[in-house]
């Protein structure tokens, strides 16, 4: 919900209207359903992920025919994975481009230009969640001992984001992020206990998705390295790392939560 947001905000401010699908199969309801310009395809999602969703919707547009109408829709990958085989993996699944994560604004603002129609204006943009655009964020430096770092300088891109006479979007941001992360947490904890690496993974994944957009780099570090120890498929060396999740993650939830009672003031 976090990432979405902030999405949703920065292709707005692009001048698109955005539809907000939670899984791949949402999508290609979606896709079935209206026609968009462009979509924005985040490659890890729940139910079906950012590849068979667009192995379907290739599927489907070769059905429908050649016609004007159906052309293939460009899709753009969205990973958080940068290297060479990640970008063949997602062309050889039917998708037109690839951008990484986390990306700036200039860099969204880039590949939606290249691939809008000529036609389109304004432009329309159907966004795939989980995390979808991410801006870019400080990285924990290499060799640092862990502290719990909250770096305020990643807000400014939020801030940034803010258009006269709306809510307070760093305020809402923040509030989303307090509302449900507990239980991400809580996941992990238990997805280790009980030996469930795919779901440490995918909730490691999700808490550092929206850890590091807000600047939580101690938290998002540690999310990274359970979300790496989860890929191999088992979790036990994952527990000595429970402890000083919950405490980076304590620590950044008083910060959010101080910095939102300081707004309201």
């Amino acid at each position: 919900p976090v990432n979405q947001e902030i999405a949703t905000l920065m292709l707005e401010s692009l001048g698109c209207s955005v539809t907000v699908a939670q899984n791949g199969r949402e999508v290609v309801d979606c896709v079935k359903k209206t026609r968009y310009d462009i979509i924005l395809m985040d490659c890890q999602m729940p139910v079906m992920d950012g590849f068979g969703a667009t192995r379907l919707i290739r599927t489907w547009e070769g059905e429908l025919g050649g016609s004007t109408s159906t052309q293939p829709i460009p899709i753009v990958a969205l990973t958080a994975h940068a290297t060479p085989g990640d970008r063949a993996h997602c062309l050889a699944a039917g998708m037109t481009d690839y951008l990484a994560k986390p990306f700036t604004m200039e860099q969204l603002h880039c590949v939606v230009a290249a691939w809008l129609p000529k036609h389109a204006s304004p432009p329309t943009a159907a966004h795939s969640s989980e995390p979808a655009a991410t801006p870019a964020a400080p990285t924990h430096p290499v060799g640092q001992a862990p502290t719990n770092i909250i770096d305020r300088r990643a807000w400014h891109s939020i801030t940034a984001l803010q258009r006269p006479g709306k809510p307070d979007m760093l305020a809402k941001i923040l509030t989303i992020y307090l509302t449900d992360s507990q239980q991400l947490v809580d996941q992990v904890r238990q997805g280790v206990a009980d030996g469930e690496a795919q779901l440490v993974n995918e909730a490691a994944h999700s808490l550092k998705s929206r850890s590091t957009v807000l600047g939580a780099v101690s938290l998002s570090d540690l999310c990274q390295q359970i979300e790496a120890i989860s890929r191999r498929g088992s979790v036990k060396d994952a527990e000595p790392l429970l402890d000083p999740l919950e405490t980076a993650f304590t620590h950044a939830c008083q910060v959010f939560q101080a910095e939102l009672e300081k707004r309201a003031a």
